[in-house]
């Protein structure tokens, strides 16, 4: 096995999680990392597309899971973990980060994040 990961950093998208009914309303910028790990040995041995983890594909997951509003960051992760595994069963773990670039909490900062493991 040769252990590989994949990274997708700071996707930006427009969606509507958050307690506040505002939010809910508005919407939000968010950004979302990810570092799937996989087995990459066949992808890199045989140099074919069809054996390596297709980002573009995670990429749209993460879209049609952001694109169903939540309350909590935390509901919106584990349901973007469930679906990753559900449809990418080569990934054997991952991270990821989501960001909520600009809070409803008045205090100046760069975002708010929640990060899930597995």
């Amino acid at each position: 096995m040769l252990k590989g990961y994949v990274e997708i950093e700071r996707l930006s998208l427009q969606a509507n999680h958050g307690v506040l009914p505002q939010e809910r309303l508005v919407g939000n910028r968010f950004e979302v990392s990810l570092t799937l790990e996989y087995d990459m040995e066949r992808a890199a041995v045989t140099d074919d597309v069809a054996f390596a983890l297709d980002y573009s594909k995670v990429a749209g997951v993460v879209r049609e899971v952001m694109a169903e509003p939540s309350a909590l960051l935390e509901n919106v992760l584990l349901r973007m973990r469930d679906r990753i595994k559900r449809e990418f069963p080569a990934v054997l773990g991952g991270k990821i980060k989501l960001a909520k670039v600009t809070p409803p909490i008045p205090a100046r900062m760069e975002s708010v994040a929640v990060t899930i493991g597995w």
